[in-house]
């Protein structure tokens, strides 16, 4: 008899390729989701920067602290973010109850 191993049946060879491939597969999307959340870390800090850069500037410059101001009215429409720079609410009345 000889001491050589039996190759592996073509079926068994099928699911040890399968099972690899699922494998690979899921490290690939591990590492897209890591890749996609350093992204929004990144996005988030560099909007926090901004802020800080803008908050900064008005505080020196009574125009631009007006402009901010106006921007902001302009452009936020949730009220607890209105709240937050001390904007009054958006949200419209409520409508009159019909009368059908």
């Amino acid at each position: 008899m000889s001491s050589r191993t039996k190759p592996a049946k073509p079926l068994d060879r099928l699911a040890e390729i399968t099972s690899k491939i699922k494998t690979l597969q899921a490290e690939k999307r591990a590492a897209k989701s890591e890749e996609m959340k350093a992204k929004r870390q990144a996005d988030t800090r560099r909007h926090i920067l901004d802020g800080i850069v803008v908050e900064t500037m008005a505080a020196r410059d009574p125009r631009l602290a007006e402009h901010l101001s106006t921007w902001r009215d302009a452009v936020l429409t949730r009220d607890h973010d209105r709240a937050l720079f001390g904007l009054a609410p958006r949200t419209p009345p409520p409508a009159p109850p019909d009368e059908n």
